[in-house]
């Protein structure tokens, strides 16, 4: 019978310090690890690949130019003409257009004077006649109105007789100016029946009287408004002027699309300031009317463009080009007349300019180069200013041979 043997630890013996017991790995888990490793390799491998694939079969080299750009400042004459139906860069001519307005304003303003006085209250009344046929006269006589105010009439009236129409009295009747007796503002009365106290006691009290269809006015005791000099002067300045602010505002909301309005050509006519008010009228406020014309020169933005861009072009070499957002034009009013419907413009511009690139050319001489021979070629061109060279992938040293896999970007901020 085969024995077995055991190593036996006496029980009193103490246990080996410091022993690490490995816990044991489970078939499964190896097997995951095994598969992570190999994986990671194979992506390892992969992107090893791409990479030399990518720098024999897909090089690519990406080249971005800034021009070299300088300003230039150039500076000529032009005629508006209103007569002149074509533009003529030649003849440095375009036609031109006038501008019109003409701007009506009338406002109330207020009276700043202050006055001390007495004032009687007036107004209108009808007397009617209903006593007999035959018509009436009256010279200058007092009326009484029904809660006691007396007015006196300021003229004399015939009043006529009253009509008889299918049994009915028409009473004759005439429309009569009165003013009150006293002043104050007690009597501004409102419509009401008026009697004639010379008549009391007769028979032609009742039959001829008067009536008010509209309030008595103007009464007044006291400090009351009054138009000054200065009311009135200050009126027509300050309408003039609200006026030629419209009528010059009107040029410019009104002017047809693409034309441009010379403010310096610009020209107002007072027509007309006129007012019922006078100095020294009693009023709170007074009416002031005024009509101003403007006009003004206007021609064609496109015209003034296409000016420019000749000129430009007439100044710059055939290999420069120019930048138009660069363009600053400026231009101020030399002469104008009237007359002859003529104005002289002096023209001022500054635009940037650089030397054309043929990115095509440029391409062919790089081809093949090496980055370092390329940085240096570039740097030996007057007309660049910038540049940059991006090879792909990254590792590649030289620029490829075939022109479809250079890049050439002219960059013009």
């Amino acid at each position: 019978m085969a024995k077995k043997f055991f190593d036996i630890i006496p029980p009193d013996s103490a246990p080996a310090k410091n022993i690490i017991q490995e816990k044991p790995v489970l078939p499964g888990k190896k097997k995951k690890r095994r598969i992570f490793l190999k994986g990671l390799i194979v992506l390892f491998i992969c992107l090893f690949l791409v990479l030399i694939l990518g720098f024999f079969l897909f090089p690519k080299t990406e080249i971005e130019i800034k021009p070299k750009k300088f300003t230039i400042t150039l500076q000529d004459k032009v005629t508006i003409d209103l007569n002149a139906e074509n533009y003529s860069f030649e003849e440095k001519i375009m036609p031109g257009s006038l501008s019109e307005d003409e701007r009506i304003l009338e406002e109330d303003f207020a009276s700043t004077g202050k006055t001390t006085t007495e004032k009687k209250a007036t107004g209108k009344i009808v007397v009617y006649n209903e006593y007999s046929t035959f018509s009436r006269s009256l010279v200058p006589s007092r009326f009484v109105s029904a809660d006691g105010k007396l007015f006196w009439s300021t003229e004399s009236i015939t009043i006529p007789g009253y009509k008889k129409e299918g049994g009915k009295i028409i009473p004759g009747e005439k429309e009569v100016k009165v003013e009150a007796a006293k002043a104050g503002e007690d009597y501004n009365i409102g419509p009401t029946t008026f009697a004639l106290p010379a008549l009391a006691g007769s028979a032609l009290y009742t039959t001829i009287y008067a009536k008010s269809f509209s309030p008595m006015s103007g009464g007044a005791i006291g400090e009351i408004s009054q138009v000054t000099e200065q009311d009135l002067k200050n009126a027509q300045d300050a309408l003039v002027k609200k006026a030629k602010e419209l009528s010059k505002e009107a040029l410019s909301t009104r002017l047809p699309i693409g034309f441009i309005l010379l403010d310096e050509t610009i020209s107002q006519e007072i027509l007309e300031t006129t007012t019922e008010a006078k100095a020294k009228d009693l009023a709170e406020s007074f009416k002031y009317k005024t009509t101003v014309k403007s006009s003004a020169f206007s021609f064609r933005k496109e015209h003034l463009n296409d000016f420019i861009e000749s000129l430009i072009n007439l100044n710059i070499k055939e290999n420069e080009k120019f930048l138009e957002e660069s363009l600053n034009i400026s231009y101020s009013l030399e002469s104008i007349d009237l007359t002859s419907g003529k104005l002289v413009l002096e023209i001022k511009a500054e635009v940037q300019v650089y030397k054309d690139i043929n990115v095509e050319e440029l391409k062919k001489v790089l081809l093949g180069k090496t980055k370092t021979e390329a940085e240096m070629l570039l740097k030996s061109l007057d007309e660049i200013s910038e540049f940059s060279i991006k090879n792909r992938p990254f590792l590649r040293k030289r620029i490829p041979e075939d022109t479809q896999k250079v890049e050439v970007n002219v960059n013009l901020d």
